[in-house]
């Protein structure tokens, strides 16, 4: 099945969760304003070619790199490859992933603590989203992802910026 033509049922309930996203995160935010947490989350730069990676979340204007947090009991290269899995269905073992930044974002919520990871492809991988979480995925340019509204971690790597 064509992952952008699914079927009448799917579809509403991808829209349903697709709210449910959008209506949480301005929550997860408030929760964050409150708490004022540290977070330890993950990034993956996936590489084919001269193009990388780039995602759009539902819940989210900006366009990213799979992403995520990691998990109590998990490295950061195991909570890279799984999220790289869950959100676009690209299957990899963590040691196939780079490391090749630790950065410190001190935001007016959170401190978030990432680690970027690129993965090297010599074939485009297809891509595999959930229509809810992640609503759109393709391999770009990075001059062309560079004209997009980008996440600054995104933005930073693309621009060759980041702190390693």
């Amino acid at each position: 099945m064509n992952p952008d033509r699914r079927s009448g049922p799917h579809r509403a309930f991808d829209a349903a969760a697709r709210s449910l996203l959008r209506a949480g995160f301005p929550l997860l935010k408030l929760w964050w304003w409150l708490a004022r947490p540290t977070l330890e989350g993950v990034y993956v730069a996936v590489r084919c070619g001269e193009e990388v990676l780039l995602i759009r979340n539902s819940y989210r204007a900006s366009y990213s790199f799979p992403s995520g947090r990691r998990g109590r009991r998990e490295t950061p290269a195991i909570a890279a490859a799984r999220e790289l899995h869950e959100e676009v269905g690209i299957a990899v073992s963590p040691d196939r992933l780079r490391h090749v930044a630790e950065v410190l974002l001190a935001t007016r919520l959170v401190d978030d603590h990432v680690h970027v990871f690129e993965l090297e492809l010599e074939e485009p991988p297809a891509l595999r989203i959930d229509h809810r979480e992640v609503v759109w995925a393709a391999f770009e340019a990075p001059e062309r992802a560079r004209q997009r509204a980008l996440l600054p971690v995104v933005r930073r790597y693309l621009e060759g910026t980041l702190d390693v």
